[in-house]
């Protein structure tokens, strides 16, 4: 079913299909599979109308609307579908010249049995030409007939920096804690929602309600504490906020409390989103666990790490995790943070692709007279970027209301 489904919801895997119809159990599918390969292709639309025909009808147009509907279908594991039927298959074909040759151990049977196995063994998905494949795509790049292949942020400093974040990356964002990190991932978020990605929040570190307060207090620009009491908030507050209520329940921003968040569940929920890019925050990496014990907490982060890596290549996602930053930096005269604050750092710093550490000067002096509308100036320091430059960028940070803006212009090195 998931190959037929995939077939259907994206008609150019079509290319990638490397199965024969005997191979499915399932007399539809097979018959779907039949019928894609004399027409050369899987369109949607033609099935559909097979299947409303009065004439040698294999399939409902109610199965064929239930595959276009499938929400957990991903075209980035279609290759993982073809192989489970093409297993299932070989078992299958196995299983049936061993009974036989159980039943009747001839010579004959015997080389039948090693010729079965054989031919078994010989069975594989064909992968795709990726060299091929991966020059249409650089052509198609630069000559600008390709998809969107990068997400700007909203602040035009940090893209003259970065450029923007790519499909397939894993990201961090560093700082100590209260300085910022939350509230920027959060700003970052709230802007691709905007621009037609799917994002996914995830909060070990609190609750949902409370980010739900955090993302309201940025979009309506009312101060993040009168939340917390309904006295100080004024009529044009609760206008404000209910307002942007309305606007935040149509975005694509999904916010995930599961202190036990595993990368699989990660994985499935990227998988209900394969329409749109997904983009995925996670606040923050070192308070995820795996299964199991690990008597290293070292190695376990690096584990962890890896797999996020791994999961933003398989699927195409964006994934931005926070990480919270050693108490080391807090012994320097110069407090601006390094990669080497990272806490379990060795992995992390290896498997990033964009790794930002924010500083707050007034985090550590602040102000004799603070700034009336809370402003704090941010450091937001690339000090990694595998496919570009490295550098300062400044913005400013108003925590009352959680919002960023672009600052000063970049300082590279």
């Amino acid at each position: 079913m998931l190959v037929v489904a995939s077939l259907l919801q994206y008609p150019t895997l079509y290319d990638e299909f490397s199965l024969s119809e005997d191979m499915f159990e399932n007399q539809t599918w097979k018959k779907c599979i039949r019928y894609f390969n004399e027409q050369g292709r899987s369109n949607p639309k033609e099935l559909y109308a097979r299947a409303n025909s009065t004439t040698d009808s294999f399939i409902s147009s109610v199965t064929v609307r239930e595959l276009l509907d499938e929400n957990l279908i991903s075209k980035y594991l279609f290759n993982q579908y073809q192989q489970e039927v093409l297993e299932a298959y070989k078992f299958k074909k196995r299983c049936e010249v061993m009974d036989n040759y159980q039943r009747s151990p001839t010579i004959q049977n015997k080389k039948h049995l090693d010729d079965v196995f054989r031919d078994m063994d010989s069975l594989f998905i064909k992968q795709k030409d990726g060299k091929r494949d991966t020059l249409l795509g650089v052509m198609e790049d630069i000559t600008g007939e390709g998809n969107q292949s990068i997400y700007k942020t909203q602040f035009d400093n940090l893209n003259k920096l970065i450029d923007g974040f790519q499909p397939s990356q894993l990201n961090l964002i560093g700082a100590r804690p209260s300085a910022g990190k939350t509230a920027f991932a959060i700003n970052m978020g709230l802007h691709f929602a905007t621009n037609g990605c799917a994002v996914t929040f995830v909060s070990l570190e609190t609750t949902e309600k409370k980010i739900t307060q955090r993302i309201l207090s940025s979009l309506a620009r009312v101060p993040l504490n009168k939340f917390k009491n309904s006295d100080y908030l004024t009529n044009s507050d609760v206008d404000n906020i209910t307002n942007q209520m309305g606007e935040y329940e149509q975005m694509d921003f999904k916010v995930i409390d599961d202190n036990n968040i595993t990368v699989q569940r990660i994985r499935n929920i990227i998988a209900r989103n394969n329409d749109k890019q997904n983009v995925v925050f996670i606040d923050y990496i070192q308070l995820m666990n795996l299964e199991g014990k690990y008597k290293d907490r070292r190695l376990e982060i690096e584990t962890i790490s890896r797999e996020l890596k791994i999961l933003a290549k398989e699927t195409g996602a964006i994934i931005i995790a926070l990480a919270q930053l050693s108490r080391g930096v807090e012994y320097r005269q110069n407090k601006r943070p390094m990669m080497s604050d990272l806490k379990e750092a060795g992995g992390l710093e290896q498997d990033g692709d964009v790794i930002m550490l924010l500083y707050r000067d007034d985090y550590y002096t602040p102000p004799e007279t603070p700034n009336e509308f809370g402003k704090s100036e941010i450091e937001c320091i690339v000090a990694k970027n595998k496919d570009g430059s490295v550098g300062t960028v400044y913005l400013d940070f108003y925590k009352p209301i959680q919002r960023f803006y672009d600052g000063q212009d970049i300082s590279g090195y």
